[in-house]
């Protein structure tokens, strides 16, 4: 990397991050462990993290979400957007090792009623069916004191609202006597912390008014609506909590660029870190991971 200036939303990127192709942060990575962070990171390039090791809820939120977009983005029948995120998540097996694939066909049967409980949970949200919606637009913001400007993409957007999708999916399949089960999706009686913060970025990067949906698969009844809708009069996401979650935001990434830019090298930056491999996050990879030990273990 040379030493000419390379500036990104009106920020100049400093070299101590440039030499490993970092250009910003995002809500994403605000919310990992310090440690998880350096391996996924400072250990890893970006053609790697490409690599990594992908789950089928993860995968099957992105396929859910592409149903619900044909409905509530491109105005197709209910029925075509939930065959819609369907398909998606058929093309993705092949991502999936062979002891995730029970898992995925678990998710993939819930796949068409998932859809169907996001539409039903947007349209509340956007009650005018001839309003603008768009989907995965990107957002950015700068933090004072942080060198690196934060961005991330938005499920959906209007004029003046923000919404962030969660899918609640069915769990990790066991194996019984009769075959093997997966519990459903339970829908959280409050935001998830990591949610609202990821929700606060958003809200200082557009100022709308912001909400977080969860949805799951189950055929709503009056013990499970199949989707629950927060918004800004749940004290979760009050002025306060958004404020204090863009503090939190905040000060991990100072601390974070305190530590990169006082360092000489990886070693010595990863001696300021302690990785807890005893996360089970550390699972993106047994090539990636190995390396990331290999690394700690050099300090």
């Amino acid at each position: 990397m040379s030493e000419l200036n390379y500036k990104v939303n009106d920020k100049e990127i400093p070299q101590h991050w440039l030499k490993y192709d970092i250009f910003h942060t995002s809500p994403s990575q605000s919310n990992q462990t310090n440690g998880l962070w350096a391996g996924k990171y400072l250990c890893c390039t970006g053609d790697e993290r490409k690599l990594f090791k992908v789950k089928p809820p993860m995968i099957g939120g992105n396929a859910a979400q592409g149903g619900i977009n044909a409905a509530i983005i491109d105005k197709l029948p209910d029925d075509v957007a939930a065959k819609e995120g369907e398909f998606l998540f058929k093309t993705e097996k092949s991502k999936f090792s062979a002891d995730q694939i029970i898992h995925y066909e678990k998710i993939l049967e819930g796949m068409p009623q998932l859809v169907r409980n996001g539409i039903a949970a947007m349209r509340e949200i956007f009650p005018n069916k001839k309003q603008k919606i768009k989907s995965e637009t990107v957002a950015w913001a700068n933090f004072d004191k942080v060198e690196l400007p934060m961005t991330g993409f938005i499920d959906f957007e209007s004029k003046d609202i923000v919404v962030e999708l969660k899918t609640k999916q069915r769990s990790k399949p066991i194996e019984r006597k009769t075959g093997w089960s997966s519990a459903k999706g339970y829908l959280p009686k409050n935001p998830l912390p990591t949610h609202i913060s990821q929700t606060s970025f958003y809200k200082k990067a557009t100022n709308k008014k912001v909400f977080i949906v969860y949805v799951n698969d189950v055929v709503p009844s009056e013990k499970d609506p199949g989707y629950v809708i927060y918004d800004e009069s749940h004290d979760s996401l009050s002025q306060d909590a958004i404020d204090w979650a863009l503090e939190n935001y905040r000060r991990k990434n100072i601390i974070r660029q305190n530590i990169v830019s006082s360092s000489k090298s990886l070693t010595e930056i990863l001696s300021k870190i302690d990785p807890d491999f005893n996360d089970p996050f550390w699972d993106f990879g047994d090539e990636y991971v190995a390396r990331c030990k290999q690394l700690w273990g050099q300090i």
